[in-house]
Formats: C-alpha cells, sequence, structure tokens
C-alpha cells in the first residue's frame, strides 16, 4: 500500500513539473497578452492564443482592420498584374481509380505534400497521407517509391536540399489532426538515386 501511495507521489509531483512550460517565441514582449497573471500564461490555451496572435500582429502589436480581406485583395491583384507569366497548364486525371471510403463514397488518396526540383521541373515528389515519398521524372506520368523501407510511411512535408537537389528531407506524420491521420517517426534524409522501373 505504501508502494501505491509513493507511485502516485511521484507521478503527481512529476505532473506538476511537466505542466510548467514556457513560451519561448514571444515575437512581442509588451503585447495585451502581457498584462495577464502569470499563472494563466503558462497553460497551454492562452500560449496557443498568443502565438496565434502574435503570428499576425508583429511587429506593430496589433492586426489592421480587414486584414485578411486586404490579403485576399492583394493576391487577386499580384493573379491579374502575373497574367501572362502564368503558364496555360491543362490539368489531366491521371488515376489511380478512387477507392470507396466509409459515408465519403468514392475518393482518392489525399497527398499531403510535395516539391519540385529546382532546376528541372519535370522531376517531383510527393507525400501521401501514408504512402511515403513518391518520385517521378517524367512530369507526373510515372513514379516510384523511395521510402518502402522505411519506420514510417506517413509524410507531412518534403524539401529539396537548395545546395544539392539530388537530397531530399520528408519530414513523417500527418499534421491534419483529422481522426484518419498518422503518426511519424521523425525526419528522413535521403540522397536520392534513379531508381529501376516505375508504377
Amino acid at each position: 500500500m505504501k508502494a501505491f501511495f509513493y507511485l502516485i507521489f511521484l507521478l503527481a509531483a512529476a505532473g506538476s513539473v511537466f505542466a510548467q512550460t514556457t513560451y519561448t517565441d514571444i515575437l512581442i514582449e509588451n503585447s495585451v497578452y502581457s498584462e495577464a497573471p502569470e499563472s494563466i500564461q503558462q497553460t497551454k490555451p492562452f500560449i496557443r492564443q498568443r502565438w496565434f496572435f502574435e503570428q499576425r500582429a508583429y511587429p506593430n502589436n496589433f492586426i489592421p482592420e480587414n486584414a485578411y480581406a486586404n490579403a485576399m485583395d492583394q493576391r487577386d491583384a499580384m493573379r491579374i498584374q502575373n497574367a501572362d507569366r502564368m503558364p496555360n497548364i491543362n490539368w489531366v486525371s491521371l488515376g489511380p481509380t478512387p477507392g470507396y471510403y466509409f459515408n465519403y463514397g468514392n475518393i482518392s488518396s489525399r497527398v499531403v505534400t510535395g516539391a519540385f526540383h529546382p532546376t528541372n521541373p519535370s522531376t517531383i515528389y510527393i507525400g501521401p497521407a501514408n504512402g511515403g515519398v513518391w518520385k517521378s521524372t517524367d512530369n507526373g506520368i510515372n513514379w516510384v517509391p523511395l521510402t518502402d523501407d522505411q519506420p514510417s510511411m506517413s509524410m507531412g512535408a518534403i524539401a529539396i536540399d537548395p545546395t544539392n537537389p539530388n537530397i531530399v528531407y520528408a519530414g513523417t506524420g500527418e499534421a491534419t489532426y483529422s481522426g484518419a491521420s498518422y503518426y511519424g517517426r521523425g525526419l528522413l534524409n535521403q540522397q536520392m538515386r534513379e531508381l529501376p522501373g516505375s508504377i
């Protein structure tokens, strides 16, 4: 019985230590969030809300009125301004044939991330939700799998090394937080090589 109470005491002590998290990425030192009591400032909901605000209010400590609408207007204006630079691309479905998923009906798998080779746009890398990294060297007509032997095939991000485009970084773990998301096993770093065969 003493061992049981000792275990409960240790767990409670450990919980209090882990609960005292700190917010180290403060962007605005004297924001409206600085005035909250210290006990509240260390709670996770408060930290999340402060981070959300400061990402949008930096560096002037306020979010301008209609900021989102103004950003959309600026985006649309840039599209019109650069219309002659946009390539005329026609999308064609390449498959695979959609599958059936519970009550969603016929769907194809979701591609969570992708990256283009910086100097050869015919080379594309994609990362499906739980399908590993795939590579195409012919504009997406044919694909080869690159990570079938890795501990996680769940993909969240792909980046190509800017100094050596043969090196590809794949962040595993799907960051959609849905009921069908998949956990990862860290960051993969592999010097990709041309693999025989394609599907």
